[in-house]
């Protein structure tokens, strides 16, 4: 993510904008947060993080639904607005 983040901010003209759509993920009842982990990497490269909007909350697998139910307020798809 390192490597698309730097070349996407090489090709982004001054003040121009970049939209990342990323879903958040859980794995063995741990939250990956996708979204706010492309922020900071973002910011480290030398964007400014404008936004994070959660546009939906996502349901896990039937096989997981029971013992993830208390995550479902976590698991969450949204975009990255970054400015250069």
């Amino acid at each position: 993510m390192y490597t698309l983040l730097s070349k996407l901010y090489l090709q982004t003209v001054k003040k121009g904008f970049v939209g990342i759509v990323v879903g958040n993920s859980a794995y063995s009842g741990v939250i990956i947060p996708t979204d706010i982990l492309i922020a900071e990497i973002a910011k480290e490269i030398g964007f400014s993080v404008k936004s994070i909007f959660v546009t939906r909350h996502l349901t896990t697998s039937s096989q997981q639904k029971r013992e993830l139910e208390y995550l479902k307020n976590y698991l969450r798809e949204s975009i990255v607005v970054l400015e250069k």
